[in-house]
């Protein structure tokens, strides 16, 4: 029973030292990589072909998770020395974690490898070539969107299934409740790839997930040296325990105990309360923003005059409905003041939602002038529904000049 004892004492240090490795190795790794509006898919395809580190920082981001998953592996291992419903949650996580690091291999082959290539070829292909390979980029990008999302799934899943197996012993279960809460922000993280590909909304999830972990690791860590550590005070891990030991830091407030051992009590309660609050408001606050509804006042006129008076610009996309998901063209007309045609303009797109923060999520551009005014606008698309607002600029011989216009899908 002893030698059990101290297999699991060792299980839980060796766990709690890969956890924080991989977890902050994995943070540092991350600060080299390429940044950029990850949605813009033109600019940070361009920024992607420039990098000159790209391979290295995703051979560090895989060591990283590796090490990351070898320590929730361990820890999952340790909680199945309690048995009965702890060991079969551990299993269950140990199963979880183990796909969630062979997800993550193929995502960085494609983030890492294929991404890269297909940018590259992009990036030096001659301009009758470019629209192809553009989209054949981009096909590699929406393949790791989709890689990234159940990736981060399985990852939350397991973070659940360790967490439940800790929290059935007794042992660590404010801790496992940290872990629980890390494992949602990973779902959430999986949904919003999924849905939106590398949004705000979705680098939000990101800080709140590494939040999270360290703050579990890190008290983690903390209590398994204190159960190592020969103290007689120390408090120890029966892998079958016949009462239930909790380690120090973690009891019950005692009326009887000194003024300091209670205020420490409260501190221990506080190290998990207060990340959950945090969560809890982004929660919130990313739920409200989802169901913000567009002004009652907005403007959906398609043809308006520029904010100058310059131009009256018409814009009209070649398929109805619109919808969201696919790439659709769109015609731009223009004219002046006194309904001329405007051949020869310079004509840049923009947009975005106002309400979420973000841009849109490619780059369309005009690629060919149609004669009498008319542009040809490709690569629009629009990745979820709620109000954008599209942004035509002109450069023409009038001068220049700018248009909004408001969509609501």
């Amino acid at each position: 029973m002893k030698n059990e004892a101290f297999g699991a004492r060792t299980s839980l240090g060796l766990s709690a030292s890969l956890l924080l490795a991989g977890q902050v190795l994995y943070i540092a790794v991350t600060q080299f990589h390429a940044g950029g509006d990850a949605n813009d898919h033109h600019a940070i395809f361009a920024t992607y072909a420039g990098d000159d580190i790209w391979a290295a920082v995703h051979v560090g981001q895989f060591a990283a998770m590796a090490t990351f998953l070898a320590g929730l592996i361990t820890l999952a291992s340790a909680s199945r020395l309690q048995g009965g419903a702890a060991a079969w949650l551990g299993r269950f996580g140990m199963g979880a974690a183990a796909a969630t690091l062979a997800l993550y291999g193929t995502l960085q082959a494609v983030d890492g490898v294929a991404l890269k290539h297909a940018v590259n070829a992009w990036a030096s292909a001659p301009d009758a070539e470019k629209a192809a390979r553009f989209a054949v980029a981009e096909g590699i990008r929406w393949l790791e969107w989709g890689l990234r999302s159940y990736q981060d799934f399985m990852l939350g899943l397991a973070l659940i299934l360790v967490g439940a197996s800790l929290a059935t012993t007794g042992y660590f279960r404010a801790i496992s409740y940290l872990m629980a809460l890390t494992g949602i922000a990973y779902l959430a993280q999986g949904w919003l790839a999924g849905s939106e590909g590398f949004s705000p909304s979705q680098s939000a999830a990101i800080i709140a997930a590494w939040v999270l972990s360290l703050a579990w690791m890190i008290w983690l860590a903390v209590i398994t040296w204190r159960m190592t550590n020969p103290n007689p005070v120390a408090p120890s891990f029966n892998p079958r325990p016949t009462a239930s030991p909790i380690p120090a830091g973690m009891e019950t407030p005692n009326p009887q105990e000194s003024p300091m051992e209670n205020r420490k009590s409260r501190w221990s309660k506080m190290l998990w309360i207060a990340p959950a609050a945090v969560l809890a408001a982004g929660g919130l606050a990313y739920a409200a923003m989802s169901m913000m509804t567009p002004p009652d006042d907005l403007d959906l006129a398609l043809s308006k005059t520029s904010a100058g008076g310059t131009y009256v610009t018409t814009i009209s996309p070649n398929v109805e409905p619109i919808s969201v998901g696919p790439i659709h063209t769109w015609t731009v007309e223009l004219k002046t003041a006194d309904g001329k045609p405007v051949d020869g303009a310079s004509v840049a797109i923009d947009g975005g939602m106002p309400q979420h923060g973000h841009g849109l999520p490619t780059a369309p551009e005009v690629t060919k002038s149609l004669g009498e005014g008319r542009y040809l606008v490709e690569g629009m698309k629009f990745n979820m529904p709620g109000w954008w607002t599209i942004e035509v600029e002109v450069d023409g011989p009038a001068g220049q000049d700018e248009t909004v216009f408001n969509l609501v899908l």
